[in-house]
C-alpha cells in the first residue's frame, strides 16, 4: 500500500477483501470481507521465502482468495483456492437471504439430465456463464427434461472438436 493510503492491484494478493471502485471519489472501497476462520493461509507465509509459501499451502488445508469474483444481479460468486486438496471452490451467495452454498465440483445424475459444465467464467445480467465441451456422451443429453428442443438440436450438431458452447445459467434464489 502506499503512503496515501491508495491500492495497488499486487496489494490485493491474497487478500481477504473484495473491492469495488468508487468512480466519484476515485477510490477503493471494502465490498465485502471473507472469513475463513482458522483455515486462512497465515499472513507470515506471504512474507517468507518461496519455499516456505509453497510448503504452506501445499502441506496445509490452508484456504486463500487470488481475486475471482463473480456477481449477478441477485448472487455473488467467491472462488478459493486450497492446493492441500488441490482443488478449487466456488461459494455461491444469495444477495436477498445471505445464505451461501458451494462446493469443489458440481454434482450430476446418472441420467445426464443437464450437461457437464465448468465454473462458472463470466456473468450477464441475472446469468453466470460456463463452458460445456462437446464429446460423444451428449446423446445422453436427448432425453432431458432440463433441456429446451432448441438447446438439443445445438447439442446434436456440436462436434468434440468444435468451440465450447457458452452455458447461461441463473440460480434460483435460496
Amino acid at each position: 500500500m502506499l503512503p496515501s493510503g491508495k491500492l495497488f492491484a499486487e496489494d490485493l494478493q491474497f487478500e481477504d477483501t473484495i473491492y469495488q471502485y468508487i468512480s466519484g471519489i476515485n477510490q477503493l472501497e471494502a465490498k465485502y470481507v471473507l472469513n475463513f476462520d482458522n483455515k486462512k493461509l497465515p499472513n507470515k507465509f506471504l512474507k517468507g521465502s518461496m519455499t516456505e509459501f509453497k510448503n504452506a499451502i501445499n502441506n496445509n488445508n490452508y484456504y486463500y482468495y487470488l481475486g475471482e469474483y463473480l456477481e449477478t444481479k441477485q448472487h455473488n460468486a467467491f472462488f478459493l483456492m486450497n492446493n492441500s486438496t488441490g482443488l478449487k471452490t466456488i461459494i455461491y451467495r444469495d444477495k436477498g437471504s445471505q445464505k451461501m452454498t458451494g462446493g469443489t465440483h458440481a454434482i450430476y445424475d446418472d441420467k445426464k439430465q443437464i450437461p457437464a459444465i465448468g465454473f462458472p467464467i463470466a456473468t450477464f445480467r441475472n446469468y453466470f456463464i460456463s463452458c460445456h465441451f462437446p464429446s460423444e456422451s451428449d446423446s445422453l443429453l436427448f432425453m432431458s427434461s432440463f433441456l429446451s428442443e432448441k438447446d438439443k438440436k445445438i447439442i446434436k450438431i456440436a462436434n468434440e472438436d468444435d468451440n465450447p458452447i457458452l452455458v447461461f445459467f441463473e440460480l434460483m434464489n435460496f
